[in-house]
């Protein structure tokens, strides 16, 4: 793997972070109050470090993450409620549906560090320590948001 293709993969994930970064900011906000506003913030806050780590490791590979990566975060989250207005979901199936979407945006932030880690083999600008964290911490992120999501739609479910 050249070093030019470990950077255009290190942006293209910080594109699709920050996105994430915006979504888990207006999940944590919708959901204050709720059972889930503590581990919602809790994770945002996470997810926010995961891309400052991301954009640092765009950096090393000798790339600036500049705005574009801002600018397609905007769209991609102005699409996501889009999707929502237009199929009409009462608020909280978009709640439960928004939690897929970050089960789903932690679950490929995951994969992107395997990869990345599975670069440093080669590419000695890359630290396998801090992927490997970084990809631990996926992982429970993951776990984490698997059970908010599960407990919120025993809720919606169970309720009269």
């Amino acid at each position: 793997m050249t070093r030019d293709v470990v950077s255009t993969y290190a942006m293209a994930h910080l594109m699709a972070a920050h996105t994430g970064v915006a979504m888990f900011r207006a999940a944590s906000s919708r959901h204050e109050g709720s059972p889930w506003a503590a581990e919602l913030v809790a994770l945002t806050a996470e997810i926010e470090a995961d891309r400052a780590s991301l954009e640092q490791i765009v950096r090393t590979t000798g790339r600036h993450p500049g705005s574009v990566p801002q600018r397609a975060a905007r769209y991609a989250l102005e699409g996501v409620g889009h999707l929502s207005r237009v199929l009409h979901w009462p608020t909280e199936l978009a709640s439960l549906a928004e939690l897929e979407k970050l089960r789903g945006g932690v679950s490929a932030k995951a994969v992107g560090w395997e990869i990345l880690l599975a670069a440093a083999t080669h590419d000695h600008r890359l630290s396998r320590v801090d992927l490997e964290e970084l990809l631990e911490r996926a992982h429970d992120q993951s776990h984490r948001l698997h059970t908010i999501h599960l407990q919120m739609a025993q809720v919606l479910f169970n309720s009269p």
